[in-house]
């Protein structure tokens, strides 16, 4: 079984998203692989804690030979005994990729109604 950690709060020295649910982590958790899974990313995830990290790479919009690389950890902590909160935070890349891509990931089929 992993370990919930207590959510302490938003780290000043990243750009951090995050959703309040009350669905149990082990849901969220599957579901944010499957998304991951199904937009062929792979992610790197932790067997002791919820805490899944992520890469992705794709080309500019307004550049043709220029890509471009955005690091993601995602965690699922405590906030009290019924609720949970979902933090994106981003570890590198284009702040404004990074939101799209959060986004994304916060209406597709596989979190739309957990984020609801």
């Amino acid at each position: 079984m992993k370990k919930l950690q207590q959510n302490d709060g938003i780290d000043d020295d990243s750009f951090s998203l995050n959703v309040v649910s009350s669905f149990h982590p082990d849901l969220i958790e599957e579901d944010i692989i499957k998304y991951l899974t199904d937009q062929k990313i792979t992610p790197k995830v932790d067997e002791k804690k919820y805490k899944i990290k992520f890469d992705f790479e794709s080309q500019m919009d307004h550049l043709k030979n220029a890509n471009y690389k955005i690091s993601v950890c995602i965690r699922i902590l405590k906030v009290d005994e019924e609720k949970v909160v979902v933090e994106f935070t981003k570890l590198s890349g284009p702040l404004d990729k990074y939101t799209e891509i959060v986004e994304d990931l916060k209406k597709s089929k596989f979190l739309a109604n957990i984020f609801a």
